[in-house]
C-alpha cells in the first residue's frame, strides 16, 4: 500500500493498494503467519530520464523468496502489472528480501536498490539497472572481516547517494570484532563508486546499536544514521564501559522499520512503523 502527498508531506491522501497477492494454502494453514510475508519489503526507486520524465519503480519480495517489480509513471496514481525478477537477480537459495528502504539513481542514470539473500537474510547487497528498470542485476554480497560463529555479512541494508556521486550503505548484523564480553554483532558501513562493487564493511563502533534496521541519509554535507535507541531494545542494554549516546533523540516511542528522507526545501523527515 501507499499514501501520496502533493505538499511536501504536510498532508497525505488515503491508503491506496498497489498490489494484492492471494495467500498460498501453506500460509493460510499457518495461523501464526510465521514465515509468510506474502508481498512485502517495498523498495521504491525514482528514475528520471534525460527529458525530465520520472518513473517510480517499486521492487518488493514475495514469500521472502521472489523479487518482483511494478512501476508508475504518474507519481503513484496507477501501477503496471507486476513482473518477476527472480531469475535475473537471485544468487543463492533461500531467503530474498528487497529493501526495506528506498533506492537511488546515480548521476549516470544507474538505478540502485538494496537486497538481502541467503540463510538468515545475512547476505546484503544491491540490485541495479542500467536501462530504466527493464532488467536488473545483483551485486556480489558484501564482505565482512570473518568472525567464528557468525554467518553472513549484513542484513536490512539502507543506501544513500553522496555528494560526489558515490554511494554509502549501512547494514545490520555485522560481526563485532570487539572483546568477547560485548555483543556479537553491530551495524556497519560500506562504500561504492558504482553500486555494483562494494568495499569491505567497517563496523560502527562509536555507539552501541541494537539488532534492528538502520536508515542512512546524506544531507547538508553530513551522513546521518538513524537507528532505534539501545535502552528501548531488551537485548541491547548498556554494559560497563559501553555508551549508548545518540546525538539527537527523535522521540521516546519504540521505533521499528523506518526511512529518512530529505525534502526539496532541505528539511529532513523520517517515517517509521512502531515496534
Amino acid at each position: 500500500v501507499l499514501r501520496r502527498s502533493t505538499d511536501a508531506g504536510v498532508s497525505w491522501d488515503g491508503i491506496k493498494r498497489v498490489h494484492a497477492q492471494h495467500e498460498p494454502m501453506s500460509c493460510l494453514a499457518n495461523k501464526s503467519g510465521v514465515g509468510c510475508l506474502w508481498s512485502g519489503n517495498p523498495a521504491p526507486v525514482v528514475a528520471t530520464d534525460p527529458s525530465g520524465s520520472t518513473t517510480v519503480h517499486l521492487l518488493y519480495s514475495y514469500l521472502n523468496n521472489d523479487a518482483m517489480i511494478t512501476s508508475s509513471t504518474d507519481s503513484g496514481v496507477s501501477w503496471t502489472r507486476s513482473r518477476n525478477l527472480t531469475a535475473q537477480v537471485k544468487e543463492v537459495d533461500g531467503w530474498l528480501g528487497t529493501g526495506p528502504t528506498a533506492g537511488v539513481q546515480l548521476p549516470g542514470g544507474r538505478l540502485v536498490t538494496t537486497v538481502a539473500e541467503g540463510p538468515g537474510a545475512n547476505g546484503a547487497g544491491t540490485l541495479y539497472s542500467d536501462n530504466n528498470g527493464s532488467t536488473w542485476r545483483a551485486s556480489p554480497p558484501l564482505r565482512c572481516t570473518p568472525k567464528p560463529g557468525h554467518v553472513g555479512c549484513g542484513s536490512e541494508p539502507s543506501v544513500t547517494l553522496l555528494s560526489d556521486g558515490s554511494l554509502a550503505m549501512v547494514v545490520d548484523n555485522v560481526p563485532d570484532m570487539r572483546p568477547a564480553d560485548n555483543r556479537s554483532h553491530t551495524h556497519g558501513l560500506s562504500f561504492s563508486q558504482d553500486g555494483a562493487t562494494w568495499s569491505t564493511v567497517e563496523p560502527i563502533t562509536a555507539v552501541m546499536t541494537p539488532a534492528c534496521q538502520g536508515s542512512l541519509l546524506a544531507a547538508g554535507g553530513q551522513l546521518l544514521f538513524i537507528v532505534p535507541s539501545c535502552p528501548s531494545i531488551e537485548h541491547c542494554q548498556p554494559k560497563p564501559g559501553r555508551q549508548c549516546d545518540p546525538k539527537v533523540r527523535l522521540d521516546g516511542l519504540p521505533l521499528a522499520t523506518h526511512r529518512s528522507v530529505a525534502a526539496r526545501d532541505a528539511s529532513l523527515a523520517y517515517a517509521s512503523s512502531r515496534a
